[in-house]
């Protein structure tokens, strides 16, 4: 059952009466751009579980296209306890929703990892709405040996409730569509290159139809194009993205990427196109790859990502946890 409401006092009910382990309950009718109160209840035997109450802002209508708001991008968070420390920075923001680039966790068939991602973000992961793309260690069972690198990513599906097949998808705020993308190709290599490389073509052709098209056009997806990080992902990660999905950017006009993997801070442009490396969990103090499309990189330290948007005009700005601005950059259209 979900209690909801305008206020604190909540006054409406949903639910939904069958058993499931995993739950999911589906509330129609909202208002565009309203913040909502909400909690959760659950019956286990004859046992009554509370959430506790948060809050969510439902999207901005799409026909509002000079509406402001807000994103963070967060990436790298299977550090929980270093996740937490950003909550200052994130609740201050004030950010309608949250894209994470993924790693969410380690090992995403371990529930209880997933248990502590949630209890260490729940200051904000309670108030905003998070969507995410999968990164290679939601595939991960136990480990690099045995059976951990032929993993799923079924408890993943399990616990999100994204649109579409959940691995690949697009959600429209505001003036900005995000286009939230797979690419750990090597999990599932033809089907990757090939059904989701045509979704991905014909929602950008969509988006650039001259139909109520976005403002603006933000991929995220886990492993970047453009980076400093190890020089074996230059041929096993970066190869692929540059080969399937730069030229679709490129072509289309995208004018930004958030991604993450190789654990460091890097701000890469090619062209008109920027991408954004953050890391706020799991780090790595190394270079090793010559990037020339680089303009800013930092790998002393976790960080965010905060994207303003406010009519034809994306302002960013990576901070750390203490709050500092370590590097901003604006998008024009």
């Amino acid at each position: 059952m979900v209690e909801y409401g305008l206020t604190a006092q909540l006054g409406q009910t949903i639910q939904k009466l069958s058993s499931a382990t995993y739950h999911q309950v589906a509330v129609t009718g909202l208002t565009p751009d309203t913040l909502y109160h909400y909690r959760a209840r659950s019956l286990v035997g004859t046992r009554t579980v509370w959430s506790e109450n948060g809050t969510f802002r439902t999207a901005i209508d799409p026909s509002q296209s000079s509406t402001p708001f807000t994103f963070v991008h967060m990436a790298e968070t299977h550090d929980h306890k270093e996740v937490g420390l950003f909550k200052e920075e994130i609740l201050a923001a004030k950010p309608h929703l949250i894209v994470d680039a993924s790693d969410h966790v380690d090992y995403g068939s371990k529930i209880a990892e997933w248990d502590e991602y949630f209890t260490y973000g729940a200051p904000f992961y309670r108030h905003i709405v998070n969507f995410g793309a999968v990164g290679n260690h939601l595939y991960l069972k136990s480990g690099w040996f045995g059976s951990g690198i032929f993993g799923n990513i079924d408890l993943y599906k399990k616990l999100a409730a994204h649109p579409g097949n959940e691995e690949w998808y697009s959600v429209r705020y505001g003036n900005t569509e995000f286009f939230f993308i797979n690419s750990n190709w090597y999990y599932d290599p033809w089907r990757l290159s090939t059904r989701q490389i045509r979704w991905l073509k014909k929602a950008l052709a969509k988006a650039t139809d001259g139909v109520n098209d976005p403002v603006f056009k933000v991929a995220i997806h886990h492993m970047p194009i453009w980076s400093s990080g190890p020089l074996h992902r230059e041929f096993l990660d970066r190869f692929w993205t540059r080969r399937m999905l730069l030229k679709h950017y490129k072509r289309y006009g995208l004018d930004l990427a958030l991604t993450s993997h190789d654990a460091h801070t890097e701000h890469s442009i090619d062209g008109k196109f920027h991408e954004l490396q953050t890391a706020c969990g799991k780090l790595r103090h190394e270079w090793r790859t010559k990037n020339p499309k680089s303009v800013w990189r930092h790998n002393n330290g976790r960080t965010i990502g905060i994207i303003r948007v406010q009519g034809r005009q994306m302002n960013v700005e990576v901070v750390d946890s203490d709050g500092k601005r370590l590097h901003t950059f604006t998008v024009k259209k």
